[in-house]
């Protein structure tokens, strides 16, 4: 039984329709549940890394199971204990650090922290064709696909589409999608991406599944 944390409802409808089924063809369990932000209410950002370690913790209770996350790099809670800036380094490595201090204040090896580089929207760049055949409207999508193409090609990967409060993957899907919904658009381009490709385009987020894989 793998449990995985996520941030947000689209990320949680991503795992269900997209990474669920395809551990559950390799005979493993996986189960989303959605961050606790406030009392009551679930999903969205959260600055508090204590609320996060909450959760982990509390999923960690049945002895017989593993623990993942699936949180953005993006704007990660800067109270985590022995955080610091890492300027120059890759996004790989900057996610690779928040991991070590996530496993290093739960300290179980059950538990297999994953940080999404920048945020789950850039794992969509992984195919920009895929996006403009359904965000877009039939007389919009050759633009589209230009401009999305644009973004995609100036970066060595979609992990490297960086996480400025106007450049971030989001903000840019955004911009070129002033009708662009979240929750109905990022898990639905997903599922027509597929795990495959967008393991194959996102080395950081493919590390993560192979961890799990293997744990």
């Amino acid at each position: 039984m793998i449990y995985c944390l996520a941030e947000g409802k689209s990320d949680a409808l991503f795992l269900k329709r997209v990474v669920v089924p395809w551990f559950q063809s390799r005979g493993r369990s996986f189960v989303p549940t959605i961050i606790n932000t406030s009392a009551g209410h679930k999903g969205g950002h959260c600055n508090d890394w204590r609320k996060i370690e909450i959760d982990i913790r509390n999923l960690l209770r049945p002895k017989k199971c593993l623990v993942t996350t699936m949180l953005d790099l993006y704007a990660f809670p800067a109270n985590i204990p022995g955080a610091v800036a890492l300027p120059q380094a890759s996004p790989s490595d900057k996610a690779r650090h928040v991991e070590n201090l996530m496993s290093a204040v739960i300290s179980d090896q059950r538990f297999v922290p994953g940080i999404v580089v920048h945020e789950f929207e850039g794992l969509l760049f992984s195919d920009p064709d895929k996006i403009a055949a359904i965000a877009a409207s039939d007389g919009e999508r050759a633009s589209k696909v230009l401009r999305l193409h644009a973004v995609r090609s100036g970066v060595a990967t979609p992990e490297h589409i960086n996480d400025g409060r106007k450049t971030a993957p989001s903000k840019r899907l955004e911009s070129i999608f002033p009708d662009w919904k979240k929750t109905i658009h990022g898990p639905a381009i997903a599922e027509s991406i597929g795990l495959d490709r967008i393991r194959a385009e996102c080395p950081n987020f493919n590390q993560w599944v192979e961890k799990l894989v293997a744990s």
